[in-house]
């Protein structure tokens, strides 16, 4: 009598242990083509908000660095925000050249999966990263998901379906599987304030006024650089940083980053002090 194979864990139930640091790398690519091949459009907010989770899940306060890959050109016929929309919500966008045919100058394969997996065997080797987490089904990462597992380190595959490689998949340390419904759709960023807050996030007349959630952006990154650790108190972030950035009052600000954390673009965390009192601690994706 056989016994029944066992389906892929979902966003929902992550079986692994935390981790004190990681790091996502996406290969958008993989993720937009797998999509579109069957109709779909990609949401790149449901998108961050899995994986946002995901890095709580997996270090208890969020992921220490996120990168996100493409040869971005090849995507913009079709999504033409896209790099835009992932570097809005504070992840590092990586442009790879595609290879062209010596002849005919045609594109004939990108350099997505190489240039990632020279990062993450970097991040590896100088950056001590203890979790890896490979967005992407292509069977490509198979070698770097085992020189990363052989370094000591966990590595985490998240992948739609269609496009998940066999070997990828048995490479991993854990596996996770969405589907169409899970980061598809045409979703704007969940967050109720977000448009209105974004005509006040920097004084009126200056050159390039940028939305709330960049100058929050901003403001932790420069708290965390000045205070020297990671993460930094929300209100010594929006009392030093955030109000002199913006022109929002502190109960907007206090509203507006619980409305984030709540949507998953930051992860807010109270904290009990030695005096009895809650502290309320801010983090960014990276």
């Amino acid at each position: 009598m056989s016994t029944p194979v066992a389906s892929p864990p979902r966003a929902s139930a992550p079986p692994w242990p935390r981790c004190a640091t990681a790091a996502c790398y996406v290969d958008f690519e993989n993720l937009f083509f797998s999509a579109l091949q069957h109709g779909h459009s990609l949401s790149v907010s449901r998108i961050v908000r899995h994986l946002n989770r995901l890095g709580r899940e997996t270090t208890g306060v969020g992921w220490t660095a996120t990168s996100v890959y493409a040869a971005w050109d090849s995507v913009i016929p079709h999504a033409r925000r896209a790099q835009d929309d992932w570097a809005m919500m504070g992840w590092r966008t990586i442009a790879v050249p595609s290879r062209e045919d010596y002849l005919s100058k045609r594109p004939v394969k990108n350099l997505v999966d190489f240039v990632m997996s020279l990062d993450m065997l970097e991040d590896a080797r100088d950056r001590g990263y203890e979790s890896f987490t490979i967005v992407s089904g292509d069977g490509d990462f198979c070698e770097v998901a085992e020189r990363l597992k052989r370094l000591g380190r966990r590595v985490t595959v998240v992948s739609l379906k269609p496009s998940l490689s066999f070997r990828l998949q048995q490479a991993a340390n854990d596996l996770l599987v969405w589907g169409f419904d899970d980061i598809t759709g045409d979703e704007p960023l969940p967050v109720t304030s977000y448009r209105r807050l974004a005509q006040v996030a920097t004084p009126a007349g200056t050159p390039h006024e940028e939305e709330p959630y960049q100058v929050l952006l901003r403001a932790v990154k420069q708290a965390e650089r000045e205070q020297g650790t990671t993460p930094v108190a929300w209100r010594v972030i929006r009392d030093e940083y955030f109000l002199r950035m913006s022109r929002m009052g502190v109960s907007e600000a206090d509203k507006f980053i619980w409305e984030l954390n709540e949507a998953g673009f930051v992860t807010a965390i109270r904290r009990r002090q030695h005096d009895g009192s809650q502290q309320t601690f801010l983090s960014v994706p990276r």
